[in-house]
């Protein structure tokens, strides 16, 4: 009797530990997701920034029959995962049309 009872004392033990390590390896696993998620919005972040301080830039001319040309300068940067584009309008009159508010 006392080999059978520390037999289920064993098998009790391994499935506890067992279900503890699955609970713990799950933990990992979200951790790790999330902090993939933080690390794509760092490079997000830092992208953008970098938007404003050395952009790639091009210069877009449209043709429109009841206005003059109207000249937009295109400011774009890319790393192959995201692409941002900012645009500016280079002519001031046309400002009120493109405003945000």
């Amino acid at each position: 009797m006392k080999n059978a009872f520390s037999l289920l004392e064993l098998v009790i033990s391994m499935i506890i530990l067992g279900i503890i390590f699955i609970g713990i390896s799950k933990l990992f696993y979200y951790f790790d997701r999330n902090y993939k998620n933080l690390n794509l919005f760092e490079k997000l972040y830092g992208l953008q920034n970098e938007l404003y301080i050395h952009p790639n830039q091009k210069d877009i001319i449209i043709y429109n029959q009841h206005l003059k040309p109207i000249n937009i300068k295109e400011y774009y940067l890319d790393d192959g995962l995201f692409k941002f584009k900012r645009l500016h309008i280079q002519d001031q009159n046309y400002n009120i049309y493109f405003s945000n508010e």
